[in-house]
């Protein structure tokens, strides 16, 4: 009798010092994204609940997870529902994630608290972004009966306001294009992707031409009016970017920026490097450890974590990581918004 009360005291005290373990972890990510960062941030991105292989979020065994460094919760689900998120995308303002049901071909709003989730029609999510004019929110999805495969789609590029979805326009269709990844200048005039892959360029949303930059994948264009693009290499451990503001002899401007050093990926790969709504700071995930052969994305894995990164005032190297997450599962696509002063 006495040793099975040991053994249930001992039990209790383990579940209080992982939960308190747990909690302190937690809110060592939340004073450190908020030391990095020194605003309000938060951080969405979808989490496979299996055995992690699914870094593409093409399945139905995923949950929608934010962390938000103001409410002292540390990762939560923001949805309670196992189903498909497919790339999830923060409002503007932070307070609301856009994301699609690649199942159903459908594109969904919700709430951060996750209360109130509304259907915004048909199609492919792929940016969500402000007017700086107008202030009206903008989200961008493929759609359409055009074919597609794992590489790129021949869908139209369409964009409708937020808060009327019905009300669509016709953004590109002169190129097929890959949804990994597509960003917008702040003006909105210049946006950065793959037409498609492994072609890295930039569109003028103007002139409606595109100009090509090279051969990657994941692209991502800064957020405010810099016009940087960058693509990503094969091996997936640095990124190229290139001034599009700027040439050099052979009109262009360009440099490489490593970006598997952070504590914890041990130089492996990398991967959904994504630029935040803030020019200084991006996000990726990794290590890929799992799978065989040199390139280790496609398999995923439970060791795959969220990692929060900010440039050199140069852009030149990331100065400093903020490893999001601390858990057994694959963690992928992740977005990352920081409060600004307007």
């Amino acid at each position: 009798m006495c040793q099975i009360k040991y053994r249930q005291l001992s039990f209790i005290i383990v579940c209080l010092l992982l939960g308190w373990w747990i909690n302190n972890a937690e809110g060592r990510v939340s004073d450190a994204l908020q030391q990095m960062t020194g605003r309000h941030t938060r951080v969405v991105w979808v989490q496979e609940q299996g055995n992690g292989a699914d870094p593409f979020a093409f399945g139905s065994n995923l949950k929608l997870v934010g962390h938000d460094t103001n409410d002292g919760r540390g990762e939560r689900y923001l949805a309670e529902r196992t189903a498909n998120y497919f790339k999830p995308l923060l409002t503007p303002d932070g307070k609301k994630v856009v994301y699609t049901d690649i199942t159903t071909r459908h594109v969904f709003v919700t709430n951060w608290n996750g209360i109130s989730t509304q259907d915004l029609g048909t199609g492919v999510a792929i940016e969500v972004w402000q007017d700086p004019q107008t202030k009206k929110i903008w989200v961008y999805v493929f759609d359409g009966p055009q074919p597609e495969n794992f590489y790129f789609t021949t869908q139209p590029l369409y964009r409708f306001p937020l808060t009327h979805p019905k009300q669509r326009e016709l953004v590109w269709n002169k190129t097929p294009m890959n949804w990994h990844n597509f960003q917008l200048s702040a003006d909105g005039q210049r946006a950065g992707g793959l037409f498609p892959w492994p072609h890295a360029g930039v569109l003028n949303t103007k002139t409606d031409v595109w100009k090509r930059y090279g051969r990657g994948c994941w692209t991502s264009f800064s957020p405010d009016n810099s016009y940087m693009l960058w693509l990503f290499d094969e091996p997936h451990r640095y990124l190229i970017l290139f001034n599009c503001l700027e040439t050099t002899g052979d009109g262009r401007a360009q440099w490489q920026v490593n970006i598997n050093s952070a504590p914890g990926i041990n130089s492996f790969e990398v991967y959904h490097p994504r630029w935040s709504n803030h020019v200084k700071y991006i996000a990726i995930t990794g290590p890929y450890v799992e799978g065989e052969g040199s390139n280790k994305i496609l398999a995923g894995g439970r060791k795959v974590e969220i990692y929060v990164g900010k440039f050199d005032s140069q852009f030149r190297k990331i100065e400093q990581w903020v490893r999001v997450t601390h858990n057994s599962k694959g963690d992928f696509y992740p977005d990352v918004w920081i409060e600004s002063d307007g």
